[in-house]
């Protein structure tokens, strides 16, 4: 179960962000570009949330948490959503600490979330 909602939380990042870098038809669709991009973020965010919190119940990378609170999958779930989130919109306040291969996955992400922005603009005055 965990294999499949990980491929499709890699699968669905990819599709977002490759729609996303389409080219805007007209100038009118600025707005419809700008939910995109939100819908984007949010895709990300969740989808890496995902592939933490499959990753960390396979005991594949280690992610340490400073917080006092019972280690539900509740909490688990929500601790790697909230991660995931920090970040790719700040790089991270150092609440929650990624170990191992993590750290890999945390730099892919920072640069995603560095990227998206720069991707935005881009495509915005594509047509202009």
């Amino acid at each position: 179960m965990l294999v499949i909602l990980c491929t499709l939380a890699i699968a669905g990042m990819i599709i977002s962000i490759t729609i996303f870098l389409y080219p805007l038809e007209t100038s009118r669709d600025s707005i419809k570009h700008f939910f995109l991009f939100l819908f984007v973020y949010a895709h990300t965010i969740v989808g890496f949330g995902i592939i933490y919190f499959c990753l960390s119940e396979w005991g594949l990378l280690q992610l340490i948490d400073h917080s006092p609170h019972t280690a539900t999958i509740y909490h688990m779930l929500e601790d790697t959503i909230y991660f995931s989130a920090v970040t790719l919109l700040t790089i991270g306040y150092g609440d929650i600490v990624p170990l191992g291969l993590a750290r890999w996955i945390v730099v892919v992400q920072a640069l995603i979330g560095y990227l998206l922005p720069a991707s935005f603009v881009v495509t915005s005055l594509h047509n202009r």
